[in-house]
């Protein structure tokens, strides 16, 4: 359920689920601009380091027995830098069935999202948070959710389509973010 006020106040009733939250840890680590540059980083590391471990035991190692350690820390390096996008993946669905699994959590559950010009709250049984629109790193919308992940933490909001009565509601409700959001980010690049 959607409803608009004043001042282009919008709200959204939303249950999320553990779907949900691995659909946004699967989409940001494909999507995000921050992930993308880490798992680079992390590919271009792992490989630099498998090829020098590899080129210092094939012609630099004086003990060839010890070597047979740092070689294969060589090959798992360059295996992992090959392959960090399906070994991330794999991990993602990993921890995200492990940590919100249990439910003790508060992001699993129902949840109150309201937009106004200056921030977003969220409101669900267990907190209520608030966010001012400079301080949201990036809003990623996808056919099925909008996402919103926090700059100086590890935060996010998650909104599922699912819980508009319209898509022109879903599309209404994340066009008003979006402005929000670029207004802040305008406002705060000024100062």
């Amino acid at each position: 359920m959607t409803t608009q006020g004043m001042n282009g106040k919008m709200e959204v009733e939303c249950t999320i689920n553990i779907d949900d939250v691995l659909a946004y840890y699967l989409y940001y680590r494909v999507n995000s601009t921050k992930a993308k540059r880490s798992l680079k980083t992390q590919s271009i590391v792992s490989l630099v380091l498998g090829v020098l471990g590899g080129v210092y035991v094939v012609f630099v190692w004086p003990d060839k027995m010890l070597a047979i350690p740092v070689f294969l820390f060589s090959i798992c390096a360059i295996y992992n830098g090959i392959f960090t996008k399906t070994s991330a993946r794999k991990l993602i669905i990993k921890g995200v069935n492990w940590r919100y699994g249990k439910g003790k959590n508060d992001i699993i559950g129902n949840h109150k999202f309201t937009i106004t010009e200056d921030q977003i709250t969220d409101k669900n049984e267990k907190r209520v948070s608030t966010e001012r629109w400079g301080l949201i790193e990036e809003i990623l919308i996808t056919e099925q959710y909008i996402f919103l992940n926090m700059r100086a933490s590890m935060g996010f909001y998650i909104i599922p389509k699912r819980e508009f009565s319209s898509d022109a509601d879903f599309n209404n409700f994340a066009e008003k973010a979006k402005e929000f959001h670029r207004a802040a980010i305008i406002k705060r690049n000024a100062l």
